[in-house]
């Protein structure tokens, strides 16, 4: 078989035929060199290829480790600052429950104190977690985004009731019509002046000089304004909610059917027009078509009228 010959190699040098040098080769020998070789660089090229390989990745990994580092400083940072808005919308509903207190609305719940999490140490922390920090986030986000929502909501509805009860402090008769005058005669019943009879007296007299300035005690719309039989010249205004006012006696009516007027405005002058014993203010209050006694109602604080 070939592998055990052994072979000669012969040089000769050109144009002649004398020979140079003489070599012996063992096939068996130049195998085994070859393969040796072979060997050699391919170990030498494994170790080199792995090794600029290993600098590029550590390049990589530096450079994803530095971002990693990046994105838990912004992860810690935007946690603190959940946690610092919820401290403060915490305050916003204390301040809220005081609203609520002041129009009569029930008070919402105190919110849960937020749990920080927070990544101290990037060697801790899986890359696998990532995604769950991530969740952890935005369902927080998302939490926090509903809240603010719905305390618009509990804003808007207090900001409505707040209307609601300027408009019923505004509409019912809350101060004297003839500021500083004396009442002459109180409501209920009491001795007629004209028969000696004990009646019903449905409303407040003031007493005062003719001329005595007279003021609507509420919001609301002139139903009537002319002579009225034994209250002479005499004034109805409807309000909102179901009261009703009326002024009798007076010298003159600044007003007229269908005016609106406002509370304070002045609507007419005292008198001793109809069926009187001298000047002074019939003044009556209704509500939903019963007699109320006006003494109830003048003089008391608005605050006394901000609920239903």
């Amino acid at each position: 078989m070939l592998k055990n010959k052994k072979f000669k190699l012969v040089l000769f040098p050109e144009n002649s035929s004398k020979m140079i040098k003489e070599f012996k080769l063992n096939l068996h020998g130049i195998t085994l060199k070859f393969l040796v070789t072979c060997l050699f660089f391919g170990v030498v090229g494994t170790i080199t290829f792995n090794y600029v390989r290993d600098y590029f990745r550590q390049d990589e990994i530096l450079k994803l480790r530095q971002e990693n580092e990046k994105l838990v400083e912004q992860f810690n940072s935007v946690n603190s600052k959940l946690a610092e808005l919820q401290g403060e919308f915490k305050n916003i509903k204390t301040r809220e429950n005081e609203l609520r207190d002041a129009v009569k609305l029930p008070a919402v719940s105190e919110i849960e104190p937020l749990e920080q999490e927070k990544i101290y140490d990037l060697q801790e922390v899986n890359s696998e977690d990532y995604p769950t920090y991530s969740q952890t986030i935005m369902e927080r986000l998302s939490n926090f985004g509903e809240e603010v929502q719905n305390t618009q909501k509990d804003y808007e509805r207090i900001e409505d009731k707040f209307k609601e009860n300027i408009d019923i402090v505004a509409n019912t008769p809350s101060i004297n019509p003839v500021p500083q005058a004396k009442i002459s005669d109180y409501f209920g019943r009491r001795i007629d002046p004209f028969t000696g009879q004990i009646k019903q007296h449905n409303g407040l007299d003031f007493h005062a000089p003719k001329g005595t300035p007279i003021y609507a005690s509420a919001d609301g719309k002139v139903t009537f304004s002319g002579f009225n039989g034994n209250y002479g010249k005499f004034i109805r205004i409807k309000h909102k909610y179901g009261y009703e006012t009326a002024y009798g006696h007076l010298s003159i009516s600044k007003v007229k059917q269908g005016q609106k007027i406002k509370k304070n405005d002045l609507i007419g002058f005292v008198g001793s027009t109809g069926r009187t014993t001298g000047p002074h203010l019939h003044y009556e209050i209704k509500l939903n078509g019963r007699f109320l006694n006006p003494l109830n109602y003048i003089g008391s604080n608005e605050q006394d009228f901000t609920s239903n």
